[in-house]
């Protein structure tokens, strides 16, 4: 075979292996892109693509290690720039999900210096802004997927597979929202404490914005992760109001009888719509199947959802 060349049953096996791939066979879509690498060559496009698509599959199948070796292997072989630049961004996924994140940054910044095109950039600023998110770099993470966002609403009606990132994104924004929600309380006086439940609501009605539209794109991977993080952010804040009227803090006699009722009128619905949260995260499991650790978390939240807290205690 001519360098560069590949052989005729390669493109049959990659074509085979992409239809199998599409109706989630991973396992035996992965002999055809062994196949249709192995009867191709590195710089001929085909072994580009099954190599590529293999390594999609071990993702696909959790095999996280073996797709490791896949991206590093076209990076190692292929000349062609975007075939190393969609390498290096799937190597990022990968080493995101394997809890590698200095790697998957290196992996995204590297991609970025390879590409020219503004879906590729907006793809790559997502995920460097979620990394941010979870390195606790929270100004650098809004400053990312805020811009994302705002760019990516532009664009999902004309590209519809954009509506993925957008979601990642807007769940990101959303976690940013309600870790602010979910902070303490201070044990201060009525008035200090009036002002930090003020800025508690305010962050989790954002967060609440943001969760609502990441679900609003049909993504069944975010619209669960979006479900059960606001689900998540109800059931902290309720907790935190109940824990505040146990242990008030430093609160007259009248204030703290005060501050209870009006705990005692809200806390139940917080509690009544985390619950709703989960059930809406728990129908993207009943509707698509979709077994992650977003719909197994709800379904078990709902299993031990503590209903009292559903109802206004009654006056002593």
């Amino acid at each position: 075979m001519a360098p560069g060349a590949a052989s005729a049953d390669a493109p049959r096996d990659l074509s085979e292996g992409n239809a199998l791939k599409r109706v989630d066979a991973c396992e035996a879509a992965l002999e055809h892109y062994q196949a249709a690498m192995t009867a191709s060559q590195p710089g001929d496009g085909i072994w580009e693509a099954s190599a590529y698509n293999r390594g999609v599959c071990q993702e696909l199948l959790g095999r996280l290690d073996d797709a490791l070796a896949t991206y590093t292997l076209i990076l190692r072989r292929s000349p062609s720039t975007p075939a190393q630049a969609d390498a290096l961004f799937r190597r990022g996924m990968t080493h995101t999900l394997a809890r590698h994140p200095a790697r998957a940054r290196a992996d995204f910044r590297r991609a970025g210096a390879r590409v020219q095109d503004d879906v590729s950039r907006r793809r790559i600023e997502v995920q460097l802004g979620s990394l941010d998110r979870s390195a606790g770099r929270r100004m650098a993470a809004v400053t990312r997927l805020g811009d994302a966002v705002l760019s990516l609403r532009d664009v999902v009606d004309e590209l519809p597979d954009e509506r993925w990132y957008l979601a990642q994104a807007l769940v990101g924004l959303g976690d940013l929202h309600a870790e602010e929600a979910a902070r303490g309380l201070p044990r201060g006086d009525l008035a200090t404490l009036t002002t930090a439940l003020g800025e508690r609501a305010d962050a989790l009605a954002l967060a609440q914005g943001f969760y609502i539209e990441a679900a609003q794109q049909q993504q069944p991977t975010w619209t669960a992760a979006a479900t059960r993080r606001l689900g998540d952010a109800y059931l902290a804040l309720g907790s935190r109001l109940l824990e505040l009227r146990d242990a008030p803090g430093r609160l007259s006699a009248f204030e703290q009888t005060g501050l209870a009722a009006w705990i005692d009128g809200r806390s139940p619905e917080l509690h009544r719509k985390a619950r709703d949260a989960y059930r809406l995260c728990a129908d993207v499991f009943t509707e698509t199947a979709l077994d992650d650790a977003s719909t197994k978390a709800c379904r078990a939240a709902l299993d031990s959802f503590p209903e009292d807290r559903l109802r206004r205690p009654s006056a002593p």
